[in-house]
């Protein structure tokens, strides 16, 4: 005599598989509410926020009280003076990456006029000219 196959949760399951789209359906927990997060603590994330506590905290040897992520980036703020890639990076930080923008007449798009077959013999000059040097 063979033994019934038992779902999930341990009840015979009538010839499907445990893991068919009709058995999991069947166990599956009521959807979440609109607007209401299955996770509203977010992920957790210790390290990041050992790190913001200790930055913030006020630096033990400074006698005006200034907190170590103050100290860190006037340091930083002190060497951009003096190194553009410091610089660039504060920038970056500050403002965003800068992007260069290409766009037509107007400012509006670029109009293309050109074949497959065109874009294919102009690439084959290109690359001609390349291996030419």
């Amino acid at each position: 005599m063979s033994k019934a196959k038992k779902n999930i949760d341990g009840r015979r399951n009538n010839g499907q598989h445990p893991n068919s789209i009709a058995t999991l359906k069947e166990h599956a927990a009521p959807p979440f509410p609109p607007g209401v997060s299955g996770n509203p603590g977010g992920r957790q994330k210790p390290i990041h926020d050992d790190l913001r506590q200790l930055l913030m905290e006020k630096h033990p040897n400074d006698k005006e009280g200034r907190s170590r992520l103050r100290i860190m980036n006037m340091g930083v703020v002190s060497r951009a003076g003096k190194d553009a890639s410091m610089f660039r990076e504060i920038r970056d930080m500050v403002d965003g990456p800068i992007t260069k923008q290409i766009s037509g007449p107007d400012g509006g798009s670029i109009p293309v006029k050109m074949t497959i077959q065109e874009l294919d013999e102009h690439l084959a000059d290109i690359l001609g000219k390349i291996e030419d040097r």
